[in-house]
């Protein structure tokens, strides 16, 4: 195949049309000048466009979304994700709930990272087991997102089991650890009182845990003193500190 257009030709490239004189081509050269034909309409059409895109933004008021529009908009963005459309995602179960209505609400989570997810009735009646919090489970679903408060939440189909999840397993090693000491036997126990004077607790000294503690006591039992411990909490590490 020749590697140039014909001599002779004659090219003409506009805005309203491209024309190139093949009277003296073989089929050869129109195959060429036909893909060169294409390129230039290709470039016109773009040129024109990017012109009336400026031309719009100077003459026209800029367009404000609604809420509603902005929320579809990343709604569809995530329904016609491939990637996000049909996933599976591995985590640890928390905050597992199971409302009337017989779907399943709960979170999965690592160290720094959770996403909401749902199982709704018609796919939950068919789950092998009931998970439980602290599960290591491997979900199958699609992310959407829940208009009413434009969160993302995982809605799942399928639900396998994928072990005790390393927060549950660190806190069964240590209560493990704790009955071998026999820290858990009756007798060394003490029985709570029913109207203590002092309550210990143990968390951030800036957290909103303590206030709440405060407020609470201070209301209901504001003779009680408390002492506080504070901690620096990060998954289960600290506890071999206290």
């Amino acid at each position: 195949m020749k590697n140039h257009i014909a001599p002779k030709q004659i090219c003409y490239a506009t805005a309203d049309n491209f024309h190139i004189s093949t009277s003296t081509w073989t089929e050869e050269d129109k195959f060429l000048g036909n893909l060169k034909k294409i390129y230039y309409n290709v470039k016109i059409v773009k040129t024109i466009k990017k012109d009336m895109m400026e031309l719009f933004k100077e003459i026209l008021p800029q367009h404000p979304y609604t809420v509603a529009e902005v929320v579809q908009y990343i709604k569809d963005i995530l329904t016609f994700e491939p990637a996000l459309s049909d996933i599976w995602v591995k985590g640890e179960i928390s905050d597992l709930s199971r409302p009337y209505s017989g779907h399943l609400y709960f979170k999965i989570k690592e160290e720094n990272s959770t996403i909401n997810c749902v199982i709704f009735k018609n796919r939950a009646i068919n789950l092998e087991s009931m998970p439980q919090n602290g599960d290591e489970v491997i979900i199958h679903g699609k992310i959407d997102i829940y208009p009413k408060n434009s969160t993302y939440q995982l809605i799942g189909d399928q639900l396998k089991p994928a072990g005790i999840g390393m927060m549950q397993l660190e806190l069964e090693r240590l209560k493990a650890k704790l009955e071998a000491e026999v820290l858990f036997d009756q007798e060394h126990k003490k029985t709570i009182p029913s109207f203590p004077k002092k309550i210990g607790v143990v968390t951030s000294a800036t957290g909103a845990a303590i206030q709440d503690i405060i407020r609470v006591l201070s209301e209901r039992y504001p003779i009680v003193e408390v002492l506080l411990f504070p901690r620096w909490f990060k998954a289960m590490k600290p506890l071999t500190r206290l």
